[in-house]
């Protein structure tokens, strides 16, 4: 936060993207195979989003072998999710893999 005022001492332009920039996504690394585990958490906010994985799936109900396989899932109020994956998604293939909110109005 100091960085930004310094740069604008404008406070109220302090969360701007428009000033400073989009913050940037972060970046996750694996190798091949590796067990990865996407741990998702719905703050308190009267929206829902949906969390979509390209090329990967895992199961909603972390425990249950009976479920199926997804690589999109709706998260709403207070709900927390641990989806464990493997990297390289569905054919173990390196690459990037964009992650992302699937709403409708959010692509």
């Amino acid at each position: 936060m100091t960085a930004r005022l310094v740069n604008n001492k404008d406070g109220s332009k302090i969360f701007s993207s428009k000033e400073h920039g989009d913050p940037a996504t972060p970046m996750l690394k694996a190798y091949v195979g590796d067990n990865i585990v996407f741990r998702l958490l719905a703050g308190m906010q009267n929206e829902t989003h949906t969390f979509v994985v390209s090329g990967h799936g895992y199961r909603p109900e972390r425990y249950d072998r009976d479920s199926r396989v997804t690589n999109s899932i709706h998260v709403g109020i207070a709900e927390r999710y641990d989806l464990p994956s493997k990297a390289g998604g569905f054919q173990q293939m390196a690459g990037d893999y964009i992650y992302y909110n699937g709403e409708p109005l959010n692509i």
